[in-house]
């Protein structure tokens, strides 16, 4: 959780803070409790704290382009904690901003989130 926690606070374009951090390393966080050993597998914790950091990193800038297209400031904590779910069930094969596979998996972690808060 320190990784995510650590990426979001050093992001500059999207500014988690407050609630909005503490929903995100929330989801992070549950996302270990539920599904921790499968994703450390047999690397050392720090890989993993590294590879969280990938998938947190790539959900901010992407958010930070579909700003005012896609979502608003207020859904990307929702939006970034479906991604990282998204992730944990190795569901998300590319983290590579310029595969426009990553952005169609954000796009459908955003309809999913966003659709749970209508």
């Amino acid at each position: 959780m320190a990784a995510a926690v650590d990426v979001m606070l050093a992001d500059r374009a999207i500014r988690l803070r407050g609630p909005d951090l503490a929903a995100v390393a929330g989801a992070v966080l549950a996302v270990l409790a539920a599904h921790g050993r499968a994703l450390l597998g047999g690397d050392p914790a720090a890989m993993l704290k590294a590879r969280i950091a990938v998938v947190i990193e790539a959900g901010l800038a992407e958010a930070a382009r579909q700003l005012g297209v896609l979502l608003d400031r207020r859904e990307v904590a929702l939006v970034l904690a479906a991604l990282f779910r998204r992730w944990a069930l190795g569901r998300v094969p590319t983290l590579d901003l310029d595969d426009p596979r990553f952005a169609r998996l954000f796009e459908e972690a955003a309809a999913e989130a966003l659709a749970r808060t209508a």
